[in-house]
């Protein structure tokens, strides 16, 4: 397991889902997550194990959004530890806390819908996945994955960012806010 104890204190910390022995999932934030499994453990007298952790504390509050309906109180939910990671894991690419109110007002379905939209523009703007990756000298293949996926990669966003004729309609800020 990593170890979470020498964390630069600059860092906005992680986010973290645990799981408890009775199948409530935990999804919180701290600066330490195994100091917090500890805590969580000692204080409810239930065996709680680390699923999944990323950097970035703000990611919690949108990761809470995402399962909503699975909540039961505070920040405990009843799901499986596969939804809540999957939760998090569609908003780990993430990396800045500009963009966190914006992110926060999307629930997974609605951020994935943003993202395919923005996606569908650029190919039609390029006139087909075919030109688009004759535009930006890369594999169709790359092209396809994109759309298997429903978003365009970091790194495809900053081609299409430095191709002249696109980057006059679309930023990579457009294309992945993340970035």
């Amino acid at each position: 397991m990593e170890d979470f104890t020498q964390v630069d204190r600059r860092l906005s910390g992680f986010t973290y889902i645990m799981s408890n022995q009775i199948g409530l999932i935990k999804v919180g934030q701290s600066m330490n997550p195994e100091d917090r499994r500890r805590v969580l453990e000692s204080s409810s007298g239930l065996a709680v194990n680390i699923e999944l952790v990323v950097r970035g504390s703000f990611k919690e509050k949108i990761t809470h959004r995402l399962l909503k309906e699975h909540n039961t109180v505070g920040e405990w939910f009843s799901c499986s530890v596969d939804i809540a990671i999957e939760a998090l894991k569609s908003i780990e690419y993430l990396n800045n806390e500009a963009i966190y109110d914006q992110m926060l007002n999307y629930t997974k379905a609605e951020l994935d819908k943003v993202l395919k939209e923005r996606l569908k523009e650029l190919i039609k703007y390029s006139g087909s996945y075919v030109y688009l990756s004759k535009m930006l000298s890369i594999p169709i293949s790359t092209v396809q994955g994109w759309v298997i996926r429903g978003r365009i990669s970091k790194g495809g966003a900053i081609l299409v960012e430095k191709h002249k004729d696109l980057a006059k309609n679309f930023s990579s800020k457009y294309l992945r806010p993340d970035l």
